[in-house]
């Protein structure tokens, strides 16, 4: 039986473990590294033009290619421990916003995620938890070749409110416009976490080639999903706290809350 009000405990760990990559070093970037522990936000470039940061020097820059390239390593574990650290303020996307005025509380966050999956998924449960297996495989790279998810859907189909799962993992790129003038629209995926691209914008010259991502060659690494438009949308006047994303896994029991090392 679904059930969107047996929330279970949620936990936390003060507990950090995560994977160590290249730093830079010096006490400048000690302190960068502090920051960023205290205040992670998304994109991870985005820090810049926070106030903790706006008096930095130009070892910024350096400093971030290297965590970025540091979280591409880094599991959902490894996440969970970053973000349950006592000092960890994370903002994400709310920029100037406060943080309660972009974001719902994680047990609110929670039930309108499991809200929209018992919309999308007409409250079949094996079908839930057979996308958020798809989801966690995708994200933590367990199948070679499975690397990417594909949804369709019309416009407010909630897609957007799925949109934490990219912003936990901080370090994320969205890909451009593909056309002849923009012969560099995929440079910035390099060193990424995880990849968007949304409302797809192409000229009709790539169409024959990006039909080729739906074919049988591509079967194999896409996982495709079709949604339907959700009215009730308009009832939410804020985005679900990226955080819930290790929450809903741990609820569907695609992964377990307690912090373990793997």
């Amino acid at each position: 039986e679904f059930n969107l009000s047996s929330l279970g405990k949620i936990t936390r760990s003060n507990n950090r473990k995560g994977r160590s990559g290249a730093r830079c070093g010096g006490k400048v970037c000690e302190k960068m590294e502090e920051i960023l522990n205290k205040y992670p936000v998304c994109p991870l470039a985005g820090i810049v033009s926070t106030k903790q940061w706006l008096s930095d020097d130009n070892l910024v820059k350096s400093f971030l290619d290297s965590k970025a390239k540091e979280m591409c390593y880094w599991s959902l574990y490894d996440f969970n421990r970053f973000y349950m650290h006592p000092e960890c303020n994370p903002t994400f996307m709310a920029g100037y916003q406060v943080l309660e005025d972009k974001y719902y509380y994680l047990s609110d966050s929670l039930l309108i995620i499991n809200k929209l999956l018992a919309y999308q998924f007409n409250e079949d449960v094996a079908a839930i938890t057979c996308f958020l297996q798809t989801l966690y495989n995708v994200i933590e790279r367990k199948l070679a070749k499975c690397n990417t998810i594909c949804i369709f859907s019309p416009p407010s189909a909630s897609k957007n409110f799925f949109y934490c799962y990219l912003h936990y993992l901080v370090n994320y790129e969205q890909l451009g416009i593909i056309n002849k003038t923009n012969n560099f629209n995929l440079q910035e995926a390099t060193g990424k976490r995880i990849l968007l691209w949304n409302e797809l914008n192409y000229e009709s010259v790539y169409i024959d080639t990006l039909k080729m991502l739906t074919g049988e060659a591509f079967r194999d690494r896409i996982k495709n999903h079709t949604w339907k438009a959700a009215p009730f949308l308009k009832e939410y006047d804020k985005k679900p706290n990226p955080l819930v994303t290790f929450e809903v896994l741990g609820y569907w029991k695609i992964i377990e809350r307690e912090i373990r090392r793997m």
